[in-house]
């Protein structure tokens, strides 16, 4: 499985790449329930979503950037909002 990190690189490096799992950058998640211009966002999640992949969202901490990431069809999130980190010995598999 191939993992990729959006907003961390830059798109034209991704443009030949299938990942499996996509993952937006918090840089592209903070604050986007106040910044309604997500087109970035917006276009990297397009880009995931033709190319078959599954798309996370990373540091999600508040309800409304929640909502704006379901708007925008992304149906996976990791953040305060969702749980703190757990130590490695005591890790579950959600």
């Amino acid at each position: 499985a191939s993992i990729l990190l959006l907003g961390a690189i830059s798109h034209p490096c991704a443009q030949p790449l299938k990942p499996d799992v996509t993952k937006l950058d918090g840089s592209l998640v903070r604050n986007i329930d106040s910044n309604r211009d997500f087109g970035i966002a917006s276009t990297l999640i397009r880009f995931a979503q033709e190319n078959g992949g599954r798309i996370v969202a990373e540091c999600v901490e508040t309800e409304a950037e929640l909502a704006v990431l379901r708007e925008l069809q992304v149906s996976k999130a990791q953040g305060y909002l969702l749980g703190w980190p757990l130590p490695l010995g005591g890790s579950q598999m959600i």
